[in-house]
């Protein structure tokens, strides 16, 4: 994978396989929120769990699955020339999605957190004859986002799905490759739970792949990342009678670029030597939506209002 990234290429060379995951179950506080990185064979995500209420509970799982998790980086040369460049990774095969919330005293215990969550995984490559004596470093990086939306006592919101994603994802001579998509079991399905006023969640999780010159620290290359976001409602039990009405959206983005990736363990420390509002997220990118979405049950017209 070393020589892809470093060496020019006439063609397109076959893509590398990563290093094996290692398993990584360290649980990580974010504010009122716990994370934990689900890092092993066949799967990259996050746990996330909000504790810091007795009255509200809330548990997600968002993880893409993958097998045999592999990257392409090219430069095609033609005449001495550079006319093109790439990176994509294959082998992500799929998303899961779990939801479990409860309230205790409905909307007044509702929670919004959106931060960037610092759980990285770091695969660095030393300087080696292969990497033209440079270091190189494959780095994952998690973003999410949460916002709950319960109201009545006692009220409580279970669901989950399972996608499957077929193709590459990243960009090649700046066009974006997009997975096919196609649904193992639609989360509308297994919408469940008590509410006794309308209630729902929206979530969202990034993953962001790059490979790069430099270390765990401060790397520079080209990257890839895939955004999914979920969002469901579950209509109040009191208006059963007429009809409960339940409703699901569900969003992926894909994206590609190059940029510079600063572990979030260093940036208190440069920002203590550079000047006041110094942007550090420095890159390009193009995105494409790979799907949007909605679907409501029953498909009626006091629920589609």
């Amino acid at each position: 994978m070393p020589a892809v990234m470093l060496r020019p290429a006439q063609g397109t060379p076959p893509p590398r396989a990563l290093p094996p995951a290692t398993k990584q179950s360290v649980t990580i506080p974010v504010g009122d929120w716990s994370v934990t990185p689900s890092n092993s064979p066949g799967e990259l995500g996050l746990g996330i769990q909000y504790k810091a209420s007795p009255s509200l509970k809330v548990g997600l799982g968002l993880t893409f699955t993958t097998k045999d998790l592999r990257i392409r980086g090219t430069d095609k040369i033609v005449a001495g020339r550079r006319v093109g460049s790439g990176f994509t990774i294959t082998g992500i095969t799929g998303l899961n999605v779990s939801i479990a919330a409860g309230t205790a005293n409905g909307a007044l215990d509702n929670a919004k957190v959106k931060v960037e969550v610092p759980v990285e995984v770091n695969l660095p490559i030393p300087p080696s004859p292969a990497t033209a004596g440079l270091p190189l470093n494959i780095k994952f990086a998690f973003k999410f986002s949460v916002a709950t939306a319960l109201s009545g006592k006692n009220s409580t919101l279970l669901a989950s799905g399972k996608y499957a994603l077929d193709g590459p994802i990243g960009i090649a001579d700046g066009t974006i490759s997009t997975p096919r998509f196609s649904v193992v079991s639609s989360i509308i399905d297994s919408l469940s739970g008590i509410t006794l006023g309308p209630s729902g969640i929206v979530t969202a999780v990034s993953l962001k792949a790059m490979v790069g010159l430099g270390t765990p620290a401060l790397s520079a290359g080209p990257y890839t990342s895939l955004t999914a976001a979920v969002g469901v409602t579950n209509g109040s039990a009191l208006g059963a009678a007429l009809a409960r009405c339940r409703g699901a959206t569900l969003d992926l983005k894909g994206a590609g670029g190059a940029g510079i990736a600063i572990s979030s363990s260093v940036v208190p420390i440069l920002r203590g030597f550079l000047p006041p509002g110094t942007k550090l997220d420095v890159g390009v990118e193009t995105s494409a939506t790979i799907l949007h979405r909605e679907q409501v049950l029953p498909d009626v017209p006091l629920c589609r209002a």
